[in-house]
Order: structure tokens, then sequence, then C-alpha cells
């Protein structure tokens, strides 16, 4: 009896134990927290608030003195801007694309809707094309007038007026941007109120072409040297200049007759453009090819000397005056019997380079 009480006891005892076991296995296991992703917080990548625009529309621009803007057509150019706002400090001065740019010129109104007179100036509109290269380029002039007498580009004073009430006007700028293909992007904004919002364009398509002359195969792309006519004026930045004639000549030169071959005299009708306007050779790259492709440069007296006045043997060292005519001519010793085929002329400048014009001269 004893015997058998111990026995239940026991069993009484294990049986607990299994089920305390038993229930420690089948508890669910609590797993741990899955660490929260953290979005990082990026400043600056929104873009300002504005209209996505088209050619002809009217946007209202600003929110203190707005003004409304008109972009009423667009087009690609490397014709020369002349006028008293060119942003190098110096006054009257022309501009002409380096090779590696040409003009984005802008055509549009602008209507002052402000029950008071507005100042109407350059730092009240900013102009930004966004170029293939997601490079931004600012506009190289002022307001200028756009009228039809203007060609082909205006020449003279920048617009600084003001507008009265409901007062609209026609004006146009240029841009300089990259030379190949086309502008993608133009963003127009209210000067130092650009927060408030601004008007951008998607330019693709909608600008128009180079002139044919000057255009390459994809028609925004200039060439990279302009066929030219003996005869006709082409303009450079600080001046006019036509070939009036190119030939052969028994003359000598500075008293001496031509040694081992001919010379051959390049007649040019330079007209100054700008206030600071100095003509001297150091003004022109000049190169002669022959039809066997030998390049030959113009004969220099002295140092830069290449320029001659017209009817005497002596270097040309003046400083015209505006719209004033010179004539003066250059001079190549063409050796042996070798002949002339092209020439090519171009503005010379430390900073940039330009496309040249070539003449034929057979």
């Amino acid at each position: 009896m004893r015997q058998s009480f111990w026995y239940v006891i026991t069993t009484v005892i294990a049986l607990n134990a299994s089920l305390i076991e038993n229930a420690w296995a089948q508890k669910p296991q609590t797993k741990p927290a899955a660490p929260q992703s953290k979005r990082p917080y990026v400043l600056g990548t929104k873009q300002l608030p504005g209209d996505f625009g088209t050619l002809g529309a009217t946007y209202t621009v600003g929110s203190r003195n707005p003004l409304n803007v008109t972009l009423v057509r667009a087009e690609y150019s490397i014709a020369r801007l002349v006028h008293d706002r060119v942003l190098d400090g110096r006054g009257l001065r022309g501009i002409v694309p380096p090779v590696d740019k040409k003009w984005l010129v802008l055509h549009y109104t602008v209507q002052n809707p402000n029950p008071t007179d507005f100042r109407l100036s350059w730092p009240v509109l900013t102009f930004t094309a966004v170029g293939a290269d997601d490079q931004n380029y600012k506009v190289e002039s002022a307001h200028l007038r756009d009228t039809a007498s203007d060609t082909p580009y205006p020449t003279g004073k920048s617009v600084s007026m003001s507008l009265k009430p409901a007062q609209k006007i026609n004006l146009m700028c240029a841009l300089l941007v990259p030379a190949e293909g086309e502008v993608p992007k133009l963003i127009i904004g209210r000067g130092q109120d650009e927060a408030a919002g601004v008007v951008r364009y998607d330019l693709r398509g909608v600008v128009g072409k180079l002139p044919a002359g000057v255009a390459g195969a994809d028609g925004f792309t200039p060439k990279d040297a302009f066929p030219a006519t003996i005869g006709t004026t082409y303009p450079w930045r600080m001046f006019d200049v036509a070939v009036q004639s190119a030939a052969f000549t028994d003359a000598p030169l500075f008293g001496k007759p031509a040694k081992d071959g001919r010379f051959f005299t390049v007649s040019l009708k330079v007209t100054p453009v700008g206030k600071t306007s100095q003509l001297t050779g150091s003004a022109f790259n000049a190169r002669l090819k022959t039809a066997d492709g030998e390049t030959l440069q113009p004969y220099n007296r002295i140092g830069s000397g290449i320029l001659f006045f017209a009817s005497r043997d002596e270097v040309y060292r003046l400083k015209p005056d505006v719209g004033d005519p010179q004539t003066v001519r250059m001079v190549f010793l063409v050796p042996g019997t070798a002949s002339p085929a092209t020439l090519s002329l171009t503005e010379r400048s430390t900073a940039d380079e330009f496309r040249p014009y070539v003449f034929e001269v057979k």
C-alpha cells in the first residue's frame, strides 16, 4: 500500500513536468521587429512653379509688379548683333558667334498689366536656354526694339522706358547657344521674382532653322566655313568687309619685283561698325590656297603689317570713323606658275575662333 502511494506521487510529478515542458515548447516565439526603412529627405529638388508655354500664348510672370509676356517666335542665326548694351562694357560693339556657338534669337512682347507705370529695363526679365548638354545659357543682349526696319537685327540703343498701364511693346533678345543641333528648353522668369513662377518652353521643332547658305545638313548646325562671293559685303564683329577684286599684278611692292613668283593682290572695302574699331592687319586672318593645295600667307611688311593703302605701298594704320568705308589691299606672293584657288578670310581674335568666309579666286 505504501509502495503504491509513492508510485502514484511519482507518476503525477513526472506527468506535470512533461506537460510543463510541452507547453513551453509549443509557446510561439516573438519575431524581432524588422528595421524601419528611412527615406532620405533631399533638399532643392523641387522645380520652380510655373507654366509650360507655347508660342503665341500670353503668360503673366511675377507676383510683385507682374508682366504679361508673349513669346511670338524664335530662330537660330549666326548674324552679327550690334548695339549699345552688348555685355562687354565697351559701348557700341558687335557680336558674331564663334565657331562653337550660334544665336537663339527670341521675338516677344511685354505688356504692363499693373494700374501704374512700370519701368522696363533689362533685369526685369530673365531668359535661360537649357542646351542638350544640360548647361544653362544666358542672354547676351538687353531688350531691343523688334521692328520691320531692323534688318537683319537691330543696331542701336537698348530699350529702357516707362510702360503705361496696358501698354505693349515688341522686343527681341539673343542668347549664344551651342552650335550643334537644337536647343531643347527655354525658361522665362520675372527677374528677382522667379520664385513666383516661370514659363518653360519646349523648343524642339518650333524654332526657325538657319538660313540655307550657312546651315549644315540638319538645318540647325552652321557650316564650318561660309562660301562667299566677290563684291558682296559680309558682317564681322567690328567691320563690314567686301572683297572687291583679286588678281595678279606686275607692279613691284615697296620698290621690289616679285622674286620666284608673282604678286597676287586682294582689294578690300572695310567699313567700321563699332566705336572701338581699330583697322590694322591684326584684325584679319587671311590665307590663299593654290590649285595644288599649298597655303600662302599675305606679305607682311612689319609685324602685322599685312594691310596696305590702295594707291601706295604703305602700311595702313588708321582709326576711321564709324560708317566711313576704307579701301585697302593685301598682297600674296604666289610661287612659280602656281594658280590661286580660294581665299579664306576671317576676323582675328585672341579669345575666340570665327568661321571663315571662303572666296573662289580662280
